[in-house]
């Protein structure tokens, strides 16, 4: 049987990690051996093998489990028995892998700093007739770091033939041609120009979406894409120009031509303007795990005015009667944060219970219209002593802020000439509010009521110095009041730490930055 003495030629990585240095043992093609390694416990049958088919006759490029890249352009691997060629690859980039392994990186004796160990081999006859171009995952580039050639010997493997890192790789010309055709006239390598500096892009962007990015911008940008338009507002508002054409091919030209700019330039002479994304994504995260847990407590706590008028808490006050169209007003409901009014009505109805069974009502009007500053998350009830009559509102013929107690355009069947009283309450930014209103029941009323701030403590003394009989109104704090008013108290130190310079990234217009104080400490992180 006949084996390809294969010849590994290394790229660049094209992605956040360099190609280092690279202790590469290769087997003859189709040989099912297995180098005999250091140990009985330790040897390759502890790393997986990943197989992978593809076709000689055109351009590949590989990407391996593991991160691996293999770059095989047509005609570099020549199969005798025709057809596609499987590649059978074995990845070492940890401690524990290359241990796990059986990998010693030595070299004629010498202890050997290892980026990473890659084992390929076809498992069919085939001749290697081309450099195969691999790229190997590492997190740092070290200078001198050299490529070797892995041999088996008396058991183990050694470590041979080292060759420097090409400076430049097969497909350098290309990729700076693609550079200074599609990119110089707005991009610099290493500062900032008509958009940002390009060096050390593979390693600072995902790949994938590096590619999606500077295909169209504004396809990423319209998804809604955070850090596209983070790019979109910080640079202008100016989208960049597609490239759609690009292939893979062009991109890994184009990353292993910028990445011989690295060395240049380290990475502290050039700002990476994701940082501030990336915080800026904390920043936001934190405060939508925070907005999502107020939710949800707001939500336990319930409505703002629990009424018991017997057994239980009444929650749909209009009781539909028999026969009657009339079309009624939906009841405003306003939700509870840290207030809550409890109130205790044994024996009261709503209005049409007494409309049905005791003499005197006749078709009214009466209608109470919400002035001031307070007019959204409120509950509005009509109360009429005499008749024990506490019934809610709501607003009426889709009027924002006028309210009726029965139908939808302000009727009611009511006893004239009656002492009575509206009684307003809501929560708005974080305030009790509270109003209540007596007044003389007539055939047609026109009021209006205004809302002020106050304490639950003040509110439950003015509702006692009414002196409604029979009837318990109390303002208390929700259940939860206090787990919401931790919540909020972060929410607003968050707002006066946004991470300092980075306010196009975080959304925030740059003319609301005055009261806004850089973060030296940003939600427990330190910067």
């Amino acid at each position: 049987m006949e084996y390809a003495q294969t010849s590994i030629f290394i790229v660049n990585r094209y992605m956040r990690a360099y190609t280092l240095f690279l202790l590469l043992f290769v087997a003859a093609c189709g040989n099912n051996k297995q180098p005999k390694l250091s140990g009985k416990w330790l040897n390759a049958a502890n790393l997986p093998s990943d197989v992978y088919e593809i076709n000689p006759d055109k351009d590949t490029i590989l990407y391996t489990r593991k991160g691996a890249i293999l770059n095989i352009t047509k005609g570099s691997i020549y199969s005798k028995s025709g057809g596609n060629v499987r590649l059978e690859v074995k990845e070492a980039y940890n401690t524990t892998d290359m241990i796990l392994a059986g990998l010693v990186t030595t070299a004629d004796g010498t202890t050997l700093s290892s980026g990473g160990m890659i084992y390929i081999n076809t498992t069919s006859p085939s001749i290697i007739a081309k450099p195969i171009g691999v790229a190997i995952p590492t997190d740092k580039k070290v200078k001198g770091m050299e490529v070797y050639k892995g041999i088996e010997k008396d058991g183990t493997i050694d470590w041979v033939e080292p060759t420097p890192l090409p400076v430049k790789t097969m497909d350098y010309e290309k990729g700076k041609n693609i550079f200074r055709t599609n990119c110089e006239s707005c991009h610099n390598v290493y500062k900032d120009a008509t958009g940002p500096q390009l060096a050390y892009i593979t390693q600072r962007r995902d790949w994938e979406w590096f590619k999606a990015f500077v295909r169209n911008s504004s396809k990423l940008i319209a998804d809604g894409d955070k850090y596209a338009n983070c790019v979109y507002y910080k640079w202008n508002k100016i989208a960049m120009t597609a490239f759609p054409t690009l292939t893979e091919a062009d991109f890994v030209a184009l990353a292993n031509y910028l990445e011989t700019y690295n060395e240049q330039y380290p990475p502290e002479m050039v700002p990476d303007a994701k940082k501030c994304f990336d915080e800026c994504t904390a920043y936001f995260t934190r405060i939508e795990e925070l907005n999502s847990k107020r939710q949800e407590l707001v939500y336990d706590n319930g409505r703002l005015v629990k009424t018991y008028k017997g057994e239980g808490v009444i929650e749909d006050f209009v009781t539909p009667v028999d026969g009657d169209s009339t079309k009624r007003v939906t009841i405003a409901y306003a939700r509870s944060e840290y207030y809550q009014i409890e109130v205790n009505a044994f024996g009261w109805y709503n209005i049409d219970i007494p409309a049905q069974i005791l003499p005197g009502f006749e078709k009214c009007n009466i209608t109470v219209a919400i002035t001031g500053e307070y007019t959204n998350n409120i509950e509005l009830y009509i109360i009429v002593p005499e008749y024990k009559i506490f019934n809610p509102g709501g607003r009426i013929n889709g009027e924002k802020n006028t309210f009726g107690f029965f139908s939808d355009n302000g009727e009611l069947p009511m006893v004239i000439g009656k002492k009575a009283y509206i009684l307003a309450v809501g929560e708005e930014n974080k305030q009790l509010v509270y109003a209540m209103l007596p007044f003389t029941t007539a055939k047609e009323l026109q009021l209006s009521i205004q809302l002020k701030a106050t304490t639950k403590e003040a509110m439950n003394e003015a509702i006692a110095t009414v002196g409604i009989n029979d009837i318990d109104i109390k303002a208390n704090d929700t259940k939860n009041a206090k787990d919401i008013r931790q919540i909020d108290a972060e929410l607003e130190e968050l707002k006066k730490h946004i991470p300092a310079g980075c306010y196009e990234c975080c959304g925030i217009n740059i003319e609301d930055t005055a009261t806004i104080q850089p973060a030296g400490t940003v939600y427990g992180t330190k910067r």
